[in-house]
């Protein structure tokens, strides 16, 4: 090797790799399966705007959910639209992560590229996994971006109509996730369809923006058309 490339750190190769979107950092809680799983965020670098929220969208997709699907692919439509028409478009990241039996993060991208598929399938829930999978991401892509000069803050709004059933972290491991997201500024919202059950759960997890819903149609463009409204004001600086 030559004298100019003794130091590989120094290298264009080094330099490239350092830059590639990997798994998440295990820096909270129990491992994961989803922890191993790669998604591309929107480069820091390439941000619209210096400022920015990112929206993270926790959508349950066991079976139980199934008579959901029209109105839940309907609702994430409309909170696409809904923010692409606000003037505060450049300033909003926005993902989803589907959860059942295995955890689907997807990265968080531009509101215009957001992908609002939805369904279901049979299998068990892995709601309290789903949350520290997301609270991980948030406080690595927030970390990413401010190393870039880019201040982010979060919102999380989980969407479930039932309490967990299959994941390996603890209801104690997720109750001190969720206050540790709220103590960072996360928003942590969740809505609760159709049953006590996820109502409940949400609120002995420490949430505190919590609303049930029979999850017709109307009723759910009335909830996300709000936490569309809320995104965009926390984006404006306002609490919304």
């Amino acid at each position: 090797m030559s004298k100019q490339n003794d130091n590989m750190f120094n290298s264009v190769a080094w330099e490239t790799y350092k830059n590639q979107d990997k798994g998440i950092e295990n820096t909270f809680g129990p491992e994961l399966e989803s922890d191993k799983i790669v998604v591309h965020n929107t480069p820091p670098e390439e941000l619209r705007n210096s400022n920015q929220i990112l929206l993270k969208l926790n959508i349950d997709k066991s079976g139980s959910m199934g008579g959901f699907t029209n109105a839940m692919v309907d609702a994430l439509g409309r909170v696409k639209q809904s923010i692409i028409e606000s003037q505060q478009c450049s300033k909003i990241q926005i993902s989803k992560t589907l959860f059942a039996e295995t955890i689907e993060p997807e990265g968080f991208e531009d509101v215009e590229a957001f992908n609002t598929s939805y369904s279901t399938n049979s299998g068990l829930t892995k709601l309290f996994d789903s949350i520290i999978d997301s609270s991980r991401r948030i406080e690595q892509y927030i970390e990413d971006c401010q190393k870039k000069g880019v201040t982010a803050e979060a919102v999380l709004c989980i969407l479930s109509d039932g309490a967990d059933n299959d994941s390996v972290a603890s209801f104690e491991e997720t109750r001190e996730c969720v206050s540790r997201m709220v103590e960072n500024g996360v928003t942590v919202c969740f809505i609760a369809f159709g049953s006590d059950d996820s109502e409940n759960v949400a609120k002995q997890l420490g949430i505190e923006n919590v609303v049930r819903t029979n999850a017709t149609i109307h009723e759910l463009h009335q909830i996300m058309n709000f936490v569309s409204i809320g995104t965009i004001e926390k984006s404006k600086g306002n609490k919304g």
